[in-house]
Parts: structure tokens; C-alpha cells; sequence
């Protein structure tokens, strides 16, 4: 595995200590809250909070107060101008004018009101994607997935959840591009998995293989350890739809001839 130097002293934010929650405005608008609990990490009081948000080439900031003193801006301020699947990051900056960050959370994933269930992958329908019927984004590269569903298909809304044949065309392989994007492209540090965005995929992931991990990699990885990164993925993907039964090959067969 490859490690970060840390130079600068800077403290790593614990994803449990900075929850950030979306609520909805009105019918066009959703806003975050932040909810913050910095006091273990001793930043100086003094010391000054920034959230920010992005998805692709969008993205906001705001000021949060100190350390000391949190002060949110006005709700008005806080209505999101990106996608609402946009991450958020908290900052905290010193305040003696040299800007040095002297903490970072990890990237942060909002919690939507009134969300039964937190999804691990949200679901975007989409005016951009041309002939394409599907496509899992991860914005500028290095940013969590998000599904995209072309808005011109009728009942799109519905069809991740419930088509019987784009769910097991399409599931097995969002599964497995997440994983690869996640292994070995961020080639994710697996002795960080308590703090990092991709925990609960991979976690999901080694569950299906009866608590099974990857192999670590780092960045010169040779081609066997590639190799034996890929094949994981393949098992993990495979054990899931299993598990899962989104549906047999015969199954398949006999819906698809019915839709002829």
C-alpha cells in the first residue's frame, strides 16, 4: 500500500464528527445543515470553518465561523446551486492569515430528510446523455458514483427499481465499475476503510465473499497484483447478482421473449 505524507500536521476529520444533512426548500430547492462536533481535535478556537461542495466543475463554498464560535450562514444562503449528489468537505483553517488547512474531513456523503434507508448510489436522471440509456458517473474522476438515467426514456424514474431487464443488465455492472474505480483507479488505502468514501462498497463487497478483502494496492502495483485486484472484483460482482438473484440466464430468456 502507498502512504500520505503529512507535512503540514494537518488532522484528519472523522466522517462520524461532521454529518451534513439536505432538506428540501421547496419544490426546487434543497439546502444543507452541518451538524459539527470539532472539540476533541484541539484546533485553536479562533481557528476559522469552511464548508464546501462540488460535483464535476460545480461547486460552493461557505463560512462557517470558528472553531470557538460555529455560525452557519442563513438558510437562504445555504441552498445548494449543485447537484444535490454533489460531496461536501469540512475545513478548518488557521486563523493566523496563512491559510494553512489545519483540518480536513474525508469527502462527505449528505444525508437526504426523510430517507428511509441511506443509498449507497444515487440515481440521476439526466437531459445530457444523448443515445446512451445509462451511466455511472464519477464527475471530474475522483468523485463518489452516481447513476444517470437518461430523462428521455419513459418511466425512467421507476426503472432502476423495478425493470425486470435493466436491473440484472445494469446492476452487476454498476457494481463492478464502482469497484474498479474504487480499487484500481483511487487505489483506496484498505488500512483507512473506517474513514474512507468508498467504505461501504467495499465492505458490501468482501461481505458476499464471506468477509474476503482485496489485495492492496499501491501505485506501481505490478501486473499479478492487477490481476488478482480485477478477479476479486469479478467474484465480488458475481457472488452479489447470485445472492441477489436479479435473475437467471433462463429467466432472462423467458421475460425478454415475452417483451418481443
Amino acid at each position: 500500500m502507498y502512504r500520505r505524507f503529512n507535512y503540514t500536521k494537518r488532522r484528519g476529520i472523522a466522517r462520524q464528527h461532521c454529518q451534513i444533512d439536505l432538506h428540501r426548500a421547496d419544490e426546487e430547492h434543497v439546502y444543507f445543515s452541518a451538524r459539527l462536533a470539532l472539540d476533541e481535535y484541539g484546533f485553536e478556537p479562533s481557528d476559522n470553518i469552511r464548508v464546501e461542495a462540488w460535483r464535476s466543475n460545480a461547486s460552493q463554498r461557505w463560512e462557517f465561523g470558528t472553531v470557538g464560535a460555529p455560525a452557519p450562514p442563513p438558510q437562504a444562503e445555504r441552498i445548494l446551486r449543485v447537484p444535490s449528489s454533489a460531496q461536501f468537505k469540512v475545513i478548518v483553517v488557521a486563523s493566523d492569515g496563512s491559510g494553512r488547512l489545519s483540518g480536513v474531513s474525508p469527502a462527505l456523503k449528505p444525508k437526504q430528510e426523510q430517507e428511509p434507508k441511506e443509498s449507497l448510489l444515487p440515481v440521476e436522471l439526466d437531459d445530457e446523455l444523448g443515445s446512451e440509456v445509462w451511466r455511472l458517473d464519477f464527475g471530474e474522476g475522483h468523485e463518489l458514483p452516481t447513476l444517470k438515467i437518461n430523462r428521455k426514456i419513459e418511466g425512467a424514474g421507476e426503472m432502476v427499481s423495478s425493470d425486470q431487464i435493466f436491473r440484472p443488465l445494469v446492476i452487476p455492472e454498476v457494481f463492478r465499475g464502482v469497484l474498479r474505480q474504487a480499487i484500481l483507479i483511487e487505489r483506496v488505502d484498505l488500512d483507512d476503510t473506517a474513514d474512507n468514501s468508498w467504505s461501504d462498497w467495499l465492505k458490501l463487497a468482501s461481505i458476499h465473499l464471506d468477509g474476503k478483502e482485496p489485495p492492496d494496492l499501491g501505485q506501481d502495483a505490478d501486473p499479478e497484483k492487477l490481476a488478482e485486484a480485477a478477479a476479486w472484483i469479478d467474484q465480488a460482482v458475481a457472488v452479489c447478482a447470485a445472492k441477489h438473484e436479479l435473475m437467471s440466464p433462463e429467466t432472462f430468456a423467458d421475460v425478454l421473449a415475452g417483451r418481443s
